[in-house]
């Protein structure tokens, strides 16, 4: 039972953030986004550590303190931050992310916000509640702050993302 509950909010997930990438061109992105969760490694430990409330990454953190399927997770997907961070023996440095793994990202949050029951509208309110602890490099915390600002006022993701690349993104 829980591999048809896992299965449905991967599908689920996958399906929201195809429908972002494909507002703003990304299209191999959207279709190809995350599927190292149907890797043994991480689909099996998510079995492991299913939870009905919390994803299962969040669920093995609680319980042993980190989560190894995030750690597998993130080293095969460049749409999350910390696979930008190098330099670990020296405390870990953030280098920008290139613009479409950046756009990914947004698309990425906006998509888990829909998956758990939120209003996307209102994920720049999660995201000043949680980026500052975030290490990332500034100009890519400061173009995905831009883009959920102007989606949250009502623009397109489209519009949006246009709104944060005049205010410049390399």
């Amino acid at each position: 039972m829980i591999y048809f509950k896992l299965l449905k909010r991967i599908i689920i997930h996958k399906f929201w953030v195809a429908y972002y990438c494909f507002q703003v061109g990304l299209y191999w992105q959207g279709i190809i986004h995350d599927l190292s969760k149907f890797s043994r490694t991480e689909f099996l430990r998510s079995i492991k550590y299913w939870d009905d409330e919390i994803s299962s990454l969040a669920n093995e953190k609680r319980v042993n303190g980190y989560s190894e399927t995030f750690l597998h997770h993130r080293g095969r997907n460049p749409h999350h931050y910390e696979y930008w961070i190098h330099s670990l023996d020296e405390g870990g440095v953030p280098a920008e992310m290139p613009r479409k793994y950046a756009i990914e990202l947004a698309c990425d949050y906006l998509a888990a916000c829909r998956t758990y029951g939120g209003n996307p509208r209102s994920e720049i309110n999660w995201w000043a509640k949680y980026s500052p602890k975030m290490k990332m490099h500034e100009k890519t915390k400061s173009y995905i702050h831009n883009i959920f600002q102007g989606f949250n006022k009502g623009k397109t993701l489209k519009a949006a993302i246009d709104f944060a690349d005049l205010l410049g993104y390399s």
